[in-house]
């Protein structure tokens, strides 16, 4: 049974050069370790595969599979023991059978489907303010699952210029280096659902405050162009998609900085497309 489990598994064979050691790992879904059973059976599983490294979904969703101060118990853990903890069980077996456990973490996908959790200090619920505008500056958070995959997204995304995204993702990182004993932090979805997003009111008044111009006047172009002609509407374009990507660099930077702060030994990655 589990021979299929593992298989689902996203696997990878990565050869970083840690000294004289090359890391082998895979990347354990959050629902194959929702039970402790399944903990026990995959940790004797994966000894046949060389494996010496473990990339462990604990934070996915803005739900934690640890016991969080900061966000809800996963719902992947619904019909698990009251007191389990996924990560905390992981590490015990990991480091018993010489495994480096990283936590893996999604940082700026929020939800999934329909409905929204009922928890109360979900983000979905505390925060809707938090969540992306699309290109007409409505927030993902107001659209329907449907809508959402007609757009062909994965979900409903938070808006990375946001600084209390940050700052909570920060803490998140902050609340797993403090309380559990991982040997890395692998980040995910840290970037924008598409292109044309980032248009809630919140990133463009930050934006709106450096370069004196609203981020939706350049997307729709035509006044931009007007006023400044083709040269400074490229020019404003251009500044508004580094601006974009720099929201990113600055998460990625400052969670970066507070894992190597708590300990300069441990790892930090980041899943990209290409």
């Amino acid at each position: 049974m589990f021979k299929k489990t593992i298989i689902a598994i996203l696997f990878f064979v990565a050869a970083l050069s840690l000294q004289s050691e090359e890391m082998r790992g895979i990347w354990i879904v959050r629902w194959d370790v929702d039970d402790p059973i399944k903990v026990f059976t995959m940790m004797e599983d994966i000894k046949r595969y060389n494996i010496n490294t473990l990339f462990v979904q604990v934070y996915a969703r803005c739900e934690a599979m640890y016991k969080s101060d900061i966000v809800p118990r996963s719902s992947e853990l619904l019909n698990a023991p009251f007191n389990y903890d996924a990560l905390d069980l992981i590490i015990q077996l990991g480091h018993q059978n010489g495994y480096k456990v990283h936590a893996w973490i999604n940082l700026y996908y929020a939800w999934s489907h329909a409905p929204f959790p009922p928890a109360s200090n979900h983000i979905a619920n505390k925060h809707p303010e938090w969540f992306i505008g699309d290109e007409k500056g409505i927030s993902l958070r107001t659209y329907s699952i449907e809508e959402i995959k007609a757009m062909r997204l994965e979900g409903y995304f938070l808006e990375p210029g946001n600084n209390h995204v940050r700052e909570h993702l920060v803490n998140i990182v902050k609340e797993i280096i403090e309380n559990y004993d991982v040997d890395g932090i692998h980040m995910d979805y840290c970037r924008y659902p598409r292109k044309d997003y980032g248009y809630d009111v919140p990133a463009r008044v930050a934006f709106l405050r450096e370069f004196y111009v609203d981020p939706m006047k350049i997307h729709e172009r035509s006044e931009v162009e007007r006023e400044f002609g083709s040269e400074g509407y490229l020019d404003l374009q251009l500044h508004w998609d580094n601006w974009r990507r720099e929201r990113v660099t600055i998460t990625v930077r400052e969670i970066f900085e507070t894992v190597k702060l708590k300990n300069p030994e441990m790892q930090v990655s980041v899943a990209v497309i290409g």
